[in-house]
């Protein structure tokens, strides 16, 4: 049997196909995504992006991603999560060619961002309502570990090899390597049934959750510590190394660590209020974040890479359970539409980061000063709470 455990009292008893395939997908999928995730702003960079432009990237992509967002959601209303997961993979691929033929096409700059999020909105509001509803509601905390210990399996070996990747032969065969693992990842997904609804999705379904809970709205604002994760913090550590594949060999190590914690942590959420644990977490990682100014030099990349992993763990697991225990509290149709509203949430949130850190950018040319805001926005996950308003939600 796939993902036989000696220990099962830190995984899922009895997970079921969906969720095994689902483990299936996140590990190839996170391997691909690896390979290539920590070297994308390093690419910017290198081509001569400062980090005022990098974070215009962003700003791009997540004001794009929210709009974008309700076409992929209707996509898989209509056609299917599994399909629309596949579709978003696609558009990674040429999201990475896209990004590879910026130095050659400047006004790719633009165009890249659109495609960055044309594939989110195809993948993440399909992909969470898909782990929403195939996981075990009494083991979720586990299963949602498990899922982390398998992204932080393939962060061990992806970062190490994209390093080598990338300084031995380039960022095109990193990308294109990158983007094909991404794709064949959705195979395993189609080995049971699709998942479609009956109705349609509507845009006020979504406005709805954003009016009537404003504190999941602003408690999803704590993603502001994951761009910092996908832009300014992989560049600060090329700064500092001054070469890739000790980039790669940094990530490798800290994931490695990060990677034992997550199957207590995914225990411990099973026993715990999961809402008290995000929030206690909360402050530990935003911790991180204030005293960032201490990486100097490669012992403290190191060290602060490391405890990034940790916390990043510490806090996604509780997180995680948490979302997709909100989202299971009624039908298919309000899963979706709550996944939608998490990703929205968090959209607005990293826009808001991203332009904040133009803004310190700009006024102090100092990086550190963006990692502080990131760690108090990093706060806002004690928000969360699993008592949302949904009394006005009606299945159409």
């Amino acid at each position: 049997m796939f993902f036989s455990i000696p220990h099962p009292h830190y995984f899922s008893y009895k997970p079921n196909r969906e969720v095994k395939q689902i483990y299936w997908f996140t590990m190839l999928n996170g391997f691909g995504l690896s390979l290539a995730y920590i070297f994308e702003p390093i690419y910017l960079y290198h081509l001569g992006f400062n980090l005022v432009s990098l974070m215009w990237f962003y700003v791009q992509v997540y004001c794009w991603y929210c709009v974008l967002m309700m076409l992929g959601a209707k996509f898989a209303h209509r056609f299917g999560l599994k399909h629309s997961i596949l579709l978003g993979n696609c558009f990674y691929l040429l999201y990475w060619i896209g990004l590879f033929l910026i130095g050659n096409h400047p006004w790719l700059f633009i165009a890249t961002p659109i495609l960055f999020a044309i594939q989110k909105s195809f993948l993440w509001p399909a992909f969470n309502t898909l782990t929403s509803l195939a996981s075990n509601r009494s083991e979720r905390g586990r299963q949602v570990g498990m899922i982390m210990v398998l992204v932080d399996l393939a962060y061990i070996v992806g970062p190490f090899l994209g390093g080598i990747i990338s300084q031995s032969f380039g960022f095109y065969y990193l990308f294109l390597a990158a983007g094909t693992m991404m794709i064949l990842s959705s195979i395993p997904l189609f080995f049971t049934s699709e998942v479609k609804f009956s109705g349609s999705f509507r845009v006020r379904q979504l406005l709805y959750f954003v009016t009537q809970n404003p504190r999941n709205f602003f408690g999803y604002f704590g993603y502001a510590e994951d761009l910092m994760l996908m832009s300014l913090w992989p560049v600060l550590m090329y700064i500092i190394l001054g070469q890739l594949f000790g980039v790669g060999l940094i990530t490798t190590f800290a994931s490695l660590v990060a990677c034992v914690l997550m199957l207590y942590i995914g225990r411990l959420a099973d026993h715990t209020d999961k809402s008290k644990l995000t929030g206690e977490v909360s402050f530990f990682y935003a911790l991180t974040w204030f005293f960032r100014f201490t990486a100097i030099n490669a012992v403290s990349v190191l060290i602060f890479d490391t405890m990034t992993k940790i916390g990043k763990g510490l806090i996604n697991i509780p997180l995680v359970s948490l979302t997709f225990e909100t989202a299971r509290q009624r039908d298919k149709a309000f899963t979706l539409v709550y996944s939608t509203f998490v990703e929205f949430s968090l959209s607005m949130g990293k826009i808001v980061t991203a332009l904040a850190s133009i803004i310190i950018l700009k006024l102090t040319h100092n990086i550190y000063l963006v990692f502080v805001f990131a760690g108090v926005l990093t706060l806002f996950y004690a928000l969360l709470t699993t008592k949302i308003k949904a009394n006005g939600f009606k299945k159409v």
